[in-house]
């Protein structure tokens, strides 16, 4: 006959546990409410005799009241002294009696309280782990560091001395993508891959099942053609725990945790990886579509700034580029020169030789102009149609010159045949500009200057090179 009730209970919620509230009532729906708060304890004293019912709500924040757990019956019987008989039955053997009686049940309550604590702490301590670990990963931006991040994180929960990822591509191939070990040596590297319809895995991408193979000594001695497993034998593990990912319902790719221990893996760390699969599926995924989205991002860019046929820049990106460097050397009071390019008798070329031929003859001449352009800053651009333009950092007009009539003959030196010139093969006029910035008119004036040299370049016979005086760049 008990005259107090301690009851714990656990609600394992992982949005927001905080925010769990609890209430509990004795006896039927007239009785009144117990409001608990956030605690997870009901601690009754004086309980009279007779049979009640216990009654347990939750609601998250200010929502509704929902029904949590229900104890049909706690039955309390009165104590010998409540009984009518007690007084003529009182005698020493029956107070040996009780209070042996009593001494078990509360051995056995103590018992039981305690493996009930144990068994709280033990899942509000993985739930918070498991919350730590799914933030932290959160928080990082590229597959490498979500993958460091799990590796270090699980490491702190279940055994782990190596832990691999793969993925499983579109044409059903699993290819190994990372791995990170203890030692800081892996034989199992990227870029190991096999059909999955080959592999042991597939069995796991169909079902979603978890596979854990206690001894991977045994399991290479019964499948000896794994080489997967061999490898990881001579890194020195000797259990494997394989989790399968999904994306959207489909199969993923995969994560290994392995360890030097034989047996590491068993019911708590299979179970606690089956809980964590959904969220770090959704967040390698998320990972992996910022990574192609940004790769395709770089290369939109790249075409955006390239010319499709030279892969010299375009014009704008030259423009673009010419205004950093132009405001850079004003600060450094540097000299900064653009040399205007021309292909000779171009359109006679084409028109003789067909627009094939002029194109790899554009090709060809945007190959020696980006030879040219070997210096940090330096940049060749196709200005359009058969001209070309070239910025060179740090070059005064004698430097400038130097460079513009290099590139002059190493044109000429690739002997392509053109019928149009007196020469017989391609070649080119290019016109020097060099300023100190910051200079009258800017950058404009530069550009300009370097163009009416290339006009003067043509008009006195082409193949040469002419250099802007200095009076047109005041």
């Amino acid at each position: 006959g008990f005259r107090s009730l301690e009851i714990e209970f656990t609600a394992i919620w992982f949005r927001n546990p905080r925010a769990l509230r609890f209430r509990y009532r004795l006896g039927g729906p007239g009785s009144p409410w117990t409001d608990l708060g956030g605690e997870r304890r009901i601690v009754v004293r004086g309980l009279p005799p007779g049979a009640h019912r216990l009654e347990i709500e939750s609601r998250v924040g200010g929502g509704p009241w929902v029904a949590a757990a229900r104890v049909p019956v706690i039955l309390r019987r009165p104590r010998l002294s409540e009984t009518r008989w007690f007084p003529a039955a009182a005698a020493v053997g029956g107070a040996l009696v009780v209070l042996g009686l009593a001494l078990i049940w509360l051995r056995g309550r103590r018992r039981r309280e305690a493996f009930l604590e144990e068994e709280v702490r033990r899942r509000t301590r993985e739930r918070d782990q498991v919350m730590e670990l799914v933030a932290a990963v959160n928080q990082r931006a590229s597959l490498a560091e979500i993958l460091d991040t799990l590796f270090e994180r699980l490491g702190e929960m279940v055994p782990l001395d190596r832990l691999g990822y793969a993925t499983l591509r579109e044409d059903g191939v699993v290819e190994a993508t990372w791995a990170r070990t203890a030692s800081g040596h892996a034989r199992l590297v990227s870029g190991t891959s096999a059909a999955l319809q080959e592999t042991s895995l597939r069995r796991l991408a169909e079902t979603g099942e978890t596979r854990v193979i206690p001894d991977l000594e045994a399991y290479l001695r019964d499948h000896p053609e794994s080489e997967t497993t061999r490898l990881l034998v001579e890194e020195g593990m000797r259990s494997s725990l394989a989790v399968p990912l999904f994306a959207f319902g489909k199969p993923a790719g995969f994560l290994f945790l392995d360890s030097a221990r034989v047996g590491a893996y068993g019911g708590p760390a299979e179970a606690l990886l089956r809980t964590l699969a959904a969220q770090i599926s959704v967040i390698l995924e998320k990972s992996r579509l910022m990574a192609n989205l940004e790769e395709a991002n770089r290369e939109l860019r790249r075409q955006a700034d390239t010319d499709e046929l030279t892969g010299l820049a375009n014009r704008r990106s030259f423009e673009r580029h010419a205004r950093l460097e132009w405001r850079r050397h004003a600060r450094g009071r540097r000299p900064l020169a653009v040399v205007m390019v021309d292909v000779d008798r171009f359109k006679a070329y084409n028109d003789r030789l067909g627009h094939a031929a002029g194109d790899a003859c554009l090709a060809k001449v945007g190959e020696v102009l980006a030879a040219a352009a070997r210096r940090a800053g330096d940049l060749a651009a196709r200005w359009g149609g058969e001209e070309f333009v070239l910025l060179f950092t740090d070059a005064s007009r004698e430097r400038a010159l130097e460079l513009a009539e290099a590139l002059r003959r190493e044109v000429e030196a690739m002997a392509l045949p053109h019928p149009g010139t007196r020469w017989g093969v391609v070649t080119v006029s290019a016109g020097v500009a060099s300023v100190v910035p910051p200079a009258g008119g800017g950058l404009e004036r530069l550009l300009h200057a370097a163009d009416r040299a290339l006009y003067r370049a043509k008009e006195a016979g082409r193949n040469r090179v002419a250099v802007a005086p200095e009076e047109e760049l005041l």
